[in-house]
C-alpha cells in the first residue's frame, strides 16, 4: 500500500532494485510487481511481459500474470487484455481478465473491451470460468454510471453457467458503490488535515 498507493519513495526505490535485478521472488515478489504496476511504466510492462513469455515455470508464470494486471494504466492494462486474447492459455486467461477488471484505474475500460470482444471471449474461454472471471466485476466501484452500464450489459448477456454467480457479484458491486459515494466525500474532508 505504501509503494503503490502511498507512492513512498522509498519503498518504490526497494521495489525497483529488485524489479531490475529479476530478484521477484518469495512472499514478497507480489508486492514488488504491484509497486512497478502502480507506477505505470510502459518499460516495466514489457519486461514482465517479457519474462512471462521466457519462463518455463508455472509459479513464475502465474506470478508475472498476475503483475501485468496492477498497472496504474487503461493503456497497458487493454494491452495486457490483449495478451489474454492472444498469448495466456485458456486456462488461465479468465483469471487475468478477472484481476484486470478489479483494477481500480483501467476497470471499467477492460470492460468495455470485453464487451467488444464478448463472443470470441464466450467461445474461447472454457464455459465453467466464464462467472470466474466476471467475478472481478464486484471491485469495479468508482462510479455508478460504470457499474450500472456492466449491469446492463450482463443481464442482456447472460452466461450459461454460473449466471447466479454473476449476479450476487453485480449485487456486491452495487453495495460497493452505494459505500463509495457515502464514504468519499467524507473522506476527502478527513484526509485534508493528515498532509
Amino acid at each position: 500500500m505504501a509503494g503503490g498507493l502511498g507512492a513512498d519513495p522509498q519503498i518504490r526505490a526497494w521495489a525497483s532494485e529488485h524489479f531490475a535485478a529479476d530478484d521477484v521472488t518469495g512472499d514478497l515478489a507480489g508486492a514488488v510487481l504491484g509497486i512497478m504496476g502502480a507506477q505505470g511504466h510502459e518499460a516495466d510492462f514489457v519486461t514482465m511481459l517479457n519474462r512471462l513469455e521466457a519462463t518455463t515455470n508455472p509459479q513464475i508464470e502465474d506470478r508475472y500474470q498476475l503483475g501485468l494486471t496492477t498497472f496504474a494504466s487503461e493503456e497497458l492494462s487493454l494491452r495486457a487484455f490483449e495478451v489474454c486474447l492472444s498469448v495466456l492459455r485458456t486456462q488461465d486467461a479468465p483469471y487475468v481478465v478477472r484481476s484486470l477488471l478489479a483494477n481500480r484505474v483501467a476497470g471499467p475500460a477492460v470492460f468495455e473491451a470485453l464487451e467488444a470482444a464478448w463472443e470470441d471471449v464466450m467461445a474461447r474461454f472454457p464455459e465453467n470460468a466464464h462467472s470466474r472471471m466476471l467475478s472481478g466485476i464486484s471491485q469495479m466501484i468508482s462510479s455508478r454510471e460504470a457499474a450500472d452500464k456492466v449491469a446492463s450489459f450482463l443481464r442482456s448477456h447472460p452466461i450459461e453457467t454460473g449466471m447466479r454467480s454473476v449476479e450476487q457479484d453485480l449485487e456486491r458491486q452495487a453495495t460497493g458503490v452505494a459505500f463509495m459515494e457515502r464514504e468519499r466525500p467524507r473522506l476527502g474532508i478527513g484526509l485534508d488535515g493528515l498532509a
